[in-house]
């Protein structure tokens, strides 16, 4: 959560430091008026003009830094609002829009939000109700909070009908004005509004469901063949079922808070806590039937209420047994054949009834469970929790309590999350007639709503980290590519010999480290561009040994046991060798953590799953799975950590020399996900680790069609000399995270011409990033090409409007406003033979989005170094 402290908000700092400037140059105007009225005393003026002087430059100087700071300040409120899951729109008085996430984009349009409600919601009276509402807090600038059907589009192209929960909340912004009309400063207050909506489908249904599982209750009771009625501390009636209210001839609301009393023969009711016999009714008409009740107070909310069940017309005493018997044994079979647990307990917890669905629960019978308490069944960490609940029942302090709770899985043999609902059972009468307390409990299992729940908040989180990382290596490699660029810049005029060249060689040794880890980043967000093959996993094992046996400790064995039959495997074949290598290198720091000697083992096998399976936070379909398990005898992960440990960033390496970036895993996670395949990990603290990767298993060997590997794709963006000082220097360098040197190789930099070379070139360079646009046009004109840059795309469209003999168009694909995909298009139509380069830091599947596939360009990935852009333009431009 941001704190906004209203004495240091960067708001409130430049307010400060602009009334002060306003105070100084009042002050300095005085002096000057003084100076000229009084010119005897000028040296005393002139002081003070000089002073004042001095004082305002120095307070328009900090105005100028506080504004600084204030604007980025203001950036937090736009940053909020586009990381939240929900979709939110903030707009002005006049209701055009501001700001929105990409969720609320979708949602709300850009259009009125009141006339997009109507076109998609359901109309009837409580709509049109909920949107008068709505309309009304909106014009008298309240909150409000309304519940609506919404039509909305499916991916398929049909429609459903979701619940949304719409909000708007109106925001007051104090604008400050200095030197107002009427004094220094006038406040003006402007509302916006704040639209925000949550999807409550599945709440609502589960509303529908609770509300029509209580109405089948009510039903049950409203129809039985007995009488019941409810009689409050007034002895009125509350409650009475249809029975009894046909038995006295009347309607159900026409006895409603009548007297008991006023439908009794002699008019006297038995004032007993419990009591059973034999009373004499009169109906409507006057008439009068016997029957026997069963009377029972209790205590709700403070108040002595009654309740009484009737049986009319027993003959004698042998027919009301036997009808009691047929009630009883009705009642017994609601209890016992309930799809819910139940069972009595008293104020310690000690069962005395439990029904089937209880021993179920627990694992055992149920003559077994009477007099077991039923705290020795619940995990340690929840025992107080329930223990605290039925006292708190027991003695009257709540009226229930509904909690959720986890079975011991070592008492009961399995892992369940159990919700609990306790209610008082007051005056229980025992076989002796005195008097006893008890409580019931209801069990329910909760184990896959628990599940899905813990599923979906993650899967959440996860797609929100892997949207961050994307944009983060987004970013980044922008910045690289401007770090690399300059560095082949520097080389040119800093040769091997000279005391600089080691320096620039260390700035761009690590942008290159950065690129990879941008790369890991990319790979976890699912952004990286992938070219799948059908392989087949022990070969490809055999070919991995030699790398695998390199980056292994000599205290660790590493063993292989692969299954017969594997079938095949349609993977990205270097994307699959990091995988395997980032988690035998985790295998082994785990088993190194205290010192010791271990073993890593990898197995194949065929893994057919017939049903739905979750792994984490994802679910795995049927079907058949080729298997690999990578298991290690190490210190193991703790349980706390495991949900956590394919975040990017997150290491429990703690005694491991260079633990790495935290990235490993992540970028694991990310190559699987993105490859179809599933991954899930079992762990136990000082017995071990095993990561178990699901990949789709392919009977037969598909042949593929590869995509064309372009010229400068992964090319390396250092040369063989570069290489050779780098080895000296970096000798004892570690393999890092990924398990793989960043091997570097590429054609030397050099600032000449070089043969071939297309001379009368016109380039237009469009990029919003001023450092790479800078290194790209300074780099192309050294090679004597005549270059246009344009820092937007409406300023390339503009230099079109004045020349447009242009050779080759290199543009960014993400910019701000008009992006390279619509540049291009335009472009191409002004130019048709106009050759086009496409830049981006996302991966080409990304980046091409809006790009039709018959469209003719190339596309170069950054970062880039200064050879393989000039390669890249060079090639392009000789190609017909």
């Amino acid at each position: 959560m941001l704190c906004d402290s209203k004495k240091n908000s960067p708001d409130k700092i430049l307010h400060k430091w602009l009334v002060y400037l306003g105070y100084a140059l009042a002050m300095l105007g005085v002096f000057v008026v003084l100076f000229m009225l009084f010119p005897e005393l000028y040296l005393f003026w002139m002081g003070g003009v000089i002073l004042f002087t001095l004082g305002s430059l120095m307070l328009v100087f900090k105005s100028l830094v506080a504004g600084e700071k204030a604007i980025n300040y203001g950036g937090f409120a736009s940053a909020l609002i586009e990381t939240d899951y929900r979709p939110q729109r903030l707009e002005d008085a006049k209701g055009n829009p501001m700001l929105f996430n990409n969720m609320g984009k979708e949602f709300f349009g850009e259009g009125n939000v009141f006339e997009k409600l109507v076109d998609n919601a359901i109309i009837d009276e409580a709509t049109k109700n909920a949107l008068t509402r709505l309309r009304t807090a909106y014009e008298n600038l309240i909150s409000e909070v309304i519940d609506v059907p919404l039509k909305m589009n499916k991916k398929d192209g049909g429609e459903e009908i979701n619940w949304y929960r719409i909000s708007v909340r109106p925001i007051f912004l104090r604008q400050v004005k200095l030197f107002g009309s009427l004094s220094v400063k006038k406040i003006k207050k402007d509302a916006y509004f704040l639209w925000s909506a949550r999807d409550i489908t599945a709440k609502k249904n589960l509303n529908d469901i609770f509300v029509q599982e209580r109405k089948s209750v009510l039903d049950f009771l409203d129809y039985l063949p007995v009488g019941l009625y409810l009689l409050n501390d007034k002895k009125e009636i509350d409650y009475v079922n249809v029975k009894f209210a046909k038995w006295m001839g009347m309607e159900r609301e026409d006895l409603m808070k009548r007297k008991i009393s006023d439908m009794l023969v002699d008019g006297n009711e038995h004032d007993r806590d419990y009591w059973q016999g034999e009373l004499y009714f009169k109906d409507d008409l006057g008439n009068v039937f016997s029957a026997m009740v069963f009377y029972l107070k209790f205590i709700e909310d403070g108040i002595y209420k009654t309740r009484a069940v009737v049986v009319r017309d027993v003959a004698s005493g042998g027919d009301v047994r036997d009808e009691l018997e047929i009630y009883k044994d009705k009642i017994n079979w609601l209890f016992d054949r309930s799809p819910i647990g139940i069972c009595f307990v008293d104020g310690s917890g000690k069962i005395s009834k439990p029904n089937h669905v209880i021993a179920d629960f627990l694992n055992t019978r149920e003559d077994e469970l009477i007099g077991k308490n039923i705290l020795s069944f619940i995990k340690s960490e929840d025992k107080k929790v329930l223990d605290s609940n039925i006292k708190d029942v027991e003695q009257g302090r709540r009226n229930s309590v509904i909690c959720d709770i986890h079975l011991d899985s070592d008492v009961v043999d399995k892992e369940l999350v159990v919700s609990t609902c306790i209610i008082p059972c007051k005056k229980k009468y025992s076989a002796k007639g005195d008097v006893s307390d008890g409580l019931i409990i209801y069990f329910t299992d909760a184990t896959k709503e628990k599940s899905l729940e813990l599923q979906f908040a993650q899967a959440q989180k996860m797609q929100a980290m892997g949207q961050l990382a994307g944009g983060v290596a987004h970013d980044f490699n922008n910045l690289l590519t401007a770090m690399i660029g300059f560095s082949d810049l520097l080389l040119q005029r800093h040769s091997t010999g000279d005391p600089s060249f080691a320096d620039i060689m260390q700035i761009k040794t690590n942008a290159n480290r950065a690129a990879g880890l941008v790369k890991q980043l990319l790979a976890f967000s699912r952004q990286q561009p992938l070219r799948p093959e059908m392989i087949d996993v022990t070969e490809n094992f055999a070919e991995l040994n030699h790398m695998l046996n390199r980056v292994i400790s000599e205290k660790i064995k590493l063993k292989y046991i692969h299954g017969n039959n594997l079938g095949f495997v349609k993977v990205d074949p270097v994307q699959f060798s990091q995988v395997i290598m980032n988690l035998v290198v985790n295998a082994r720091d785990a088993i190194l953590e205290n010192d010791e000697s271990g073993e890593v083992t990898i197995t194949t096998s065929v893994a057919k799953i017939d049903e739905p399976t979750v792994f984490g936070s994802d679910t795995v379909p049927a079907g058949e799975f080729v298997v690999i398990d990578v298991r290690d005898s190490g210190c193991g992960i703790s349980e706390e950590n495991l949900s956590r440990i394919f975040e990017p960033f997150f290491s429990t390496k703690t005694n491991v020399v260079g633990s790495g970036t935290g990235l490993g895993l992540a970028t694991v996670y990310g190559i699987v996900r993105q490859t179809d395949g599933f991954i899930k990990v079992d762990s136990k603290l000082g017995v071990g680790t095993t990561f178990s990767i699901h990949l789709p298993r392919y009977d037969e060997k598909i042949e593929m069609v590869k995509e064309e590997i372009k010229e400068t794709e992964n090319k390396p963006i250092m040369d063989r000399d570069e290489k050779i000082i780098l080895s000296v220097e970096k000798r004892d360098e570690k393999i890092d995270n990924m398990g793989l040197n960043f091997i570097l190789d590429a054609p030397k930099i050099s600032a000449d011409k070089e043969d071939g070379e297309i001379a009368n070139v016109k380039i237009l360079f469009v990029e919003d990033e001023d450092a790479v646009r800078a290194f790209g046009c300074r780099a192309l004109k050294n090679r004597g090409y005549e270059v246009t840059e344009c820092n937007s795309g409406e300023n390339a469209v503009e230099a079109l409007e004045n020349d447009t003999e242009f050779d080759l168009l290199i543009t960014d694909m993400v910019m701000p406003g008009m992006d390279g995909a619509k540049l291009s298009r335009i472009v191409r139509e002004k130019i048709p033979n106009i050759k086009i380069i496409l830049m981006s830091g996302y991966s080409e599947d990304i980046a091409k989005n809006g790009i039709s596939e018959n469209d003719d360009y190339e596309f170069m990935a950054k970062p880039f170094s200064l050879d393989v852009l000039a390669n890249r333009v060079k090639n392009i431009l000789k190609s017909s």
